[in-house]
Order: structure tokens, then sequence, then C-alpha cells
């Protein structure tokens, strides 16, 4: 199911995942961009969970919503709710196993950072749908949550340090995955937006675009 993680505090939020998709068949491929950004709408986010269904590709159809320029964050993510309610409720019911697709929004305001969290499982939003945040906040979701035990505080609130502590993050769940579930794995894909909105990308814990 992959793993990702988002930081916010008072100066800038900082989001990553990894970079693998899995099969039914037990199959991966490790190119599977699961972080991305927006800087003329001062937006990055990130997923984990169902990415593609019946040869739908669910990443590019919501990623096109984002980058929609007439709408709000809400009625985007109102969209996006719609869509994977449909399609994690048809997955489970074809398959008869649970399924999650979960997805952390940052979002620039008026120069103040927020995080808006949608969840969803088996065709049904949970309770922290949409929540917005304006303080000190983070979450991380997939696998192998247990490595968010391990984050250094003090580095991953400091701007310069925070993309190398994330990207140790993701690499320590990826390690862990490859023992047991063996779904965390390709490149680390990072993204750190200050106040002002200024964008910077990383992949690996070094400066790149994507």
């Amino acid at each position: 199911m992959s793993f990702n993680h988002v930081n916010l505090n008072k100066d800038f939020v900082i989001i990553g995942s990894d970079s693998r998709e899995c099969f039914q068949d037990k199959s991966y491929r490790n190119n599977r961009q699961k972080t991305f950004i927006n800087r003329d709408l001062k937006i990055c986010w990130s997923y984990t969970g169902l990415t593609t269904f019946h040869d739908i590709d669910n990443i590019k159809i919501i990623k096109n919503i984002i980058d929609m320029n007439n709408s709000d964050i809400v009625e985007k993510l109102t969209i996006i709710e719609s869509i994977m309610n449909f399609q994690t409720r048809r997955y489970y019911e074809e398959n008869k196993r649970d399924i999650y697709f979960d997805m952390f929004v940052c979002c620039n305001e008026e120069e103040q950072n927020a995080v808006y969290v949608l969840k969803i499982k088996n065709g049904l939003s949970n309770i922290e749908k949409k929540k917005k945040y304006y303080t000190d906040f983070f979450i991380s979701s997939g696998v192998h949550l247990e490595v968010e035990k391990q984050i250094n505080i003090n580095n991953i609130t400091d701007s310069q340090l925070a993309p190398r502590e994330l990207n140790r993050i993701i690499h320590l769940a990826m390690d862990a995955s490859k023992n047991d579930d063996n779904t965390i794995g390709g490149q680390a894909y990072i993204a750190l937006m200050e106040n002002d909105g200024n964008i910077t990308t990383y992949i690996n814990g070094k400066e790149a675009d994507f």
C-alpha cells in the first residue's frame, strides 16, 4: 500500500512518499509517482492506496482535478472523494478484500500553509475527511507506520534538514517492507512548501525537479 507522511509547522510543510505501485498478482513497478506539486496553485499532495482499477488510472484523474484553476480545494476534494468512494467500493465488492485510499493535500492560503486529509476505506470516507489544520500537525498513512516514531523532531522542523530526515524515514519504511509485505519501494519523492508558497522538490533527499 506504500507509505507517505506530511508534517506541518509554523514555517513550512513537508510531504513525501515512496514510488512503488503493487498489482494483484504480487508484481510491482517502482516508478509510480505518488507525490505531486502545482507551483502556480501553491499545492502539494500525496496519496497511498488504490491507484489503478479496471484500467482506469485514478491518479491521472485526480491530478487533473487538483490542477483545475476554477475551484477551491474543498470543491476538488469533494469530487475526488466521490470518485474514490465509488472505485474503492467496486474493488471491495469484486475482490472481497479491504482497500484504502488516503490523500494528504497541502495548500497555501494567504501565506499560511494548511493540510487537508481525505481517508477512504471500501467506499466509505471516515471522520478525518477534509480536515484543515493551521497548527503543528503530522500524519502518516499506508503501511509500516511504526517508523513515524523514529522521526527526529528537531530535524523535521528545520527546513534545511527536513528533506533528508523525511527521506530517511521513507527509506526506513522501505527497509521494513522488504522482509514483510514488499509494498514500499522505489524512490522517495518529497516536496517542501514554505509559508510564502515557494515549493522545493527532492528525490531521495537531494533537490530535484518532478
